[in-house]
């Protein structure tokens, strides 16, 4: 690589070519597969497709923040269609931003042993231990869903006792309980709800996270008792009552 705009095209080859080297350029300037998604579901719903228009480059409207996959992206990338050219562009410069080109010029200049060596001892272990602390901070809600699922009890999302992570969080209104689109300011989010009847009951969400207690598991905790009172003056209003529970 040489050349700042000839680095970028390299860049764009690269992932143009495998869309999947998406992971391991982000690993390589250590960007978890969750950061990079919600940045760059951020980035692109402010990204209009015209100047002033309310649509981004990827049809949605620029005020209605939807959060996408990495692989949402790299399927985009693959299609080859323009769209899929404007989405390269974009997660090319993020990459570069995040300095993966000045990294990549290191590795160039190492041989494949040392490269080898690296990527085997520095940069998998970091992704796989952080895996596995996802894995545990979402085992309790599976655990649940594995014995609801067992017993016939239904619950949103359906395949939490499969896969805890394979699908987003459900987010319901601040004021009717109600499954909502996500707004930090009129949601609050889920990890898990059963319902009875395609009725919303009991409302879950878990406390055990691998974040450091000081900087989320507390507020995740105190969240719950807002979330607590709010169900509690909404329940005044109707003839049967829904619950809110914590899993740790």
């Amino acid at each position: 690589m040489s050349g700042r705009e000839d680095d970028l095209d390299t860049l764009k080859e690269i992932i143009s070519s495998n869309p999947n080297a998406i992971d391991t350029l982000r690993t390589i300037v250590g960007v978890t597969d969750k950061r990079m998604y919600l940045e760059l579901s951020y980035i692109f719903n402010k990204h209009r497709k015209e100047k002033n228009s309310g649509i981004n480059i990827l049809g949605e409207s620029i005020y209605l923040l939807r959060k996408h996959s990495v692989s949402y992206f790299k399927k985009l990338i693959s299609n080859q269609t323009s769209e899929g050219k404007d989405v390269l562009n974009v997660v090319a410069k993020y990459l570069e931003d995040r300095g993966v080109i000045s990294i990549l010029n290191l590795l160039y200049k190492m041989n494949k042993d040392e490269v080898n060596a690296l990527v085997d001892y520095l940069l998998l272990p970091k992704e796989i231990q952080q895996e596995e602390t996802k894995k545990r901070g979402h085992g309790a809600e599976q655990a649940l869903a594995l014995v609801l699922y067992n017993i016939g009890v239904s619950f949103l999302p359906d395949q939490r006792h499969i896969n805890p992570m394979s699908q987003d969080d459900q987010n319901v209104d601040k004021v009717t309980f109600e499954l909502a689109p996500r707004d930090e300011e009129k949601t609050w989010s889920m990890d898990l709800i059963i319902t009875r009847k395609q009725q919303l009951r009991v409302f879950i969400q878990g406390l055990i996270h691998s974040s450091d207690p000081g900087q989320y598991g507390v507020n995740k905790s105190g969240e719950t008792v807002l979330v607590k009172a709010g169900l509690n003056k909404h329940n005044a209003t109707i003839p049967i009552q829904k619950r809110i529970m914590g899993t740790c």
